[in-house]
Formats: structure tokens, C-alpha cells, sequence
């Protein structure tokens, strides 16, 4: 799996009050995470008994484990703290210098337009960005200089495919979620360098 850095933002975004352990940004198919039914969103909070404090303490974890050794994470997943049984594989060796080192989101604007436009996600989108020909997903349009999207990391040609936990189709779906009012909503994006977590604001008008 693909984990990233929990930051305040994005803590703030899931509703935890820590920035300790790891926040799932991808899971790799027949691989390990997917047989124990860790999803994207899936925060992992401990490992066996210990606590990691970030990242790097988990992948430290992980990599002090015997290969092929059972063990159990806790996550958080909507609200809730779960168990999942997993076991510890070997990372294929061709995967890391893609995957590593983790990115941190940006920090977004406080306050102002989100600066956000949205469109279908089309097919060449997909093939740029390697999704499934049956992924949804919006895909953005473009992104006002200075803005909050801006500075959330967020770039023209970009793919949302989850606004905490809930899918997206269409930009209508980005919009609903973005005014739930919530003070700040972590999304699920695609980009050429792969998925990641990025915390926006919620405002008024947040996309159109």
C-alpha cells in the first residue's frame, strides 16, 4: 500500500484529533493490504502494540517484521477504530523508488474562493493517469493562482476520485461533499505521480 503522512490538516479533515500514524493513499492489487481489507482513507493508528508516531516509524515497523509474520493494525475508518489481521510481505523491489519517499500536502488557504473547477473524468484522463477504464472520478479543469486549491496542492489535469471516503462521479458529487459543513474535507487525488491525501477548506461555492 501507498501510505502517507497525516498532517494537521488532514487530521482535522478525517475528525481525529492526532497527526500520530499513517494515512492509506493507495492500495496495490493482490498485494497484502488488499487481502486484509485496508482501503484508501483507512487510517492506521497501531501496529501490533506499538504506536507509530508518522510515517517513517511505521515503515520502520513493518520493516523490522519477520516476512511473512502475522500481525494486527488498528485503524480508523468512519469513526470508528477496527482490527485487521494482516501479513507482512516483501515490497516488490521495482515499486519503491516510485512509492517513496511519501509526499506532504500543502497547507490550504484559510479563507476565499476555493478557486476550483471541475469536468467529467474522460477517457484520456484515465489512460494519462493509469486508472481503470471503469473509474470515476471528476477530473479539474483548472486552479486560480493563489487560491485555496492552489494551495492545497491541487493542479489542472488532476483526478478527485474520493471526497473522505465517498466517491465521486461528477462534479455535482465534489460540490454535495464540500458543503456538508465540514470545516476542512481531505480528498482522494490522482495525479502523474500517483494518489495522495490533500485537506481543502470547505466554503461556499466550492466548485462549478
Amino acid at each position: 500500500m501507498r501510505l502517507q503522512q497525516v498532517t494537521p490538516d488532514l487530521s482535522e479533515a478525517f475528525g481525529v484529533t492526532t497527526t500520530q500514524g499513517a494515512l492509506v493513499a493507495a492500495v496495490q492489487k493482490s498485494g497484502p493490504a488488499e487481502a486484509a481489507g485496508l482501503r484508501p482513507g483507512d487510517m492506521i493508528v497501531r501496529f501490533a502494540d506499538r504506536t507509530p508516531v508518522d510515517v517513517r516509524a511505521l515503515m520502520r515497523m513493518i520493516a523490522e517484521s519477520p516476512l511473512d509474520s502475522d500481525t494486527t493494525l488498528t485503524v480508523r475508518r468512519g469513526g470508528s477504530s477496527i482490527k485487521v489481521p494482516i501479513t507482512i510481505r516483501e515490497y516488490p523491489p521495482a515499486m519503491m523508488v516510485a512509492d517513496f519517499p511519501f509526499e506532504l500536502s500543502k497547507p490550504p488557504a484559510e479563507s476565499g474562493d476555493l478557486g476550483l473547477r471541475l469536468k467529467p473524468l474522460s477517457a484520456a484522463a484515465r489512460a494519462r493517469l493509469q486508472l481503470p477504464g471503469d473509474a470515476t472520478g471528476v477530473e479539474v479543469a483548472s486552479v486560480l493562482p493563489g487560491s485555496a486549491a492552489d494551495r492545497a496542492g491541487l493542479l489542472a489535469g488532476d483526478a478527485i476520485l474520493q471526497v473522505l471516503g465517498s466517491v465521486v462521479a461528477a462534479p455535482g458529487d465534489v460540490q454535495k461533499e464540500l458543503e456538508r459543513g465540514r470545516a476542512e474535507s481531505g480528498l482522494l487525488i490522482v495525479n502523474v505521480s500517483g494518489p495522495r491525501w490533500v485537506a481543502l477548506p470547505a466554503e461556499a461555492e466550492p466548485a462549478r
